[in-house]
């Protein structure tokens, strides 16, 4: 098989957080055998090759040994490069239902986003909407409506009932403009 670019979305970390520096994700994403392992705008974002018949592996590998580092399970949710070339040409925020949101969210599930899922969803106060699903992705948005914003990756989660972890589109479209240029 010919390797794919991956890029996996590390949930729930920091730079230098627990001791998952930059280099050390790359060493762990490298002994599971990725390859051309690079990382993005924060420790959370890595890119490397692998043969798709191996990507499970490699996956559960460096999963592994982020818990050995953290010290808690820390999924990581993978998508290839065309997929995320495809979200970001499908321009999903063009449809959003605020004009100037304060931040545009993808929040991302292992697979495919459950069925059952129904949006929107308002949030009481109004500072965030989600507004749309799309396979593996939610979308949604949040608004300064003059207090504290919240963000909607829980109540994602709780929905969806499996870990999600969230970026926002811009950090998205840098990634795939630097992998693709």
């Amino acid at each position: 098989m010919i390797a794919r670019t991956y890029v996996g979305f590390v949930r729930a970390v920091m730079i230098g957080r627990d001791g998952l520096h930059r280099d050390v994700l790359l060493d762990i994403v490298e002994r599971a055998g990725g390859t051309g392992v690079a990382s993005h705008l924060t420790t959370g974002n890595v890119s490397f090759g692998a043969d798709p018949a191996e990507l499970d592996g490699i996956v559960g590998d460096v999963e592994a040994g982020i818990e050995q580092v953290v010290g808690r399970p820390t999924p990581v949710i993978v998508r290839t490069l065309d997929h995320l070339v495809d979200l970001v040409d499908r321009r999903p925020f063009a449809a959003a239902p605020h004009p100037d949101p304060r931040a545009r969210l993808v929040a991302m599930v292992r697979d495919r986003v459950r069925d059952d899922f129904e949006v929107p969803i308002i949030s009481p106060n109004g500072d965030y909407h989600v507004f749309a699903v799309d396979g593996g992705e939610v979308f949604s948005i949040t608004i300064d409506t003059g207090g504290r914003v919240q963000d909607p990756g829980g109540l994602i989660e709780r929905l969806a009932g499996e870990p999600v972890t969230s970026r926002a589109i811009g950090t998205i479209e840098k990634i795939v403009a630097k992998l693709t240029s």
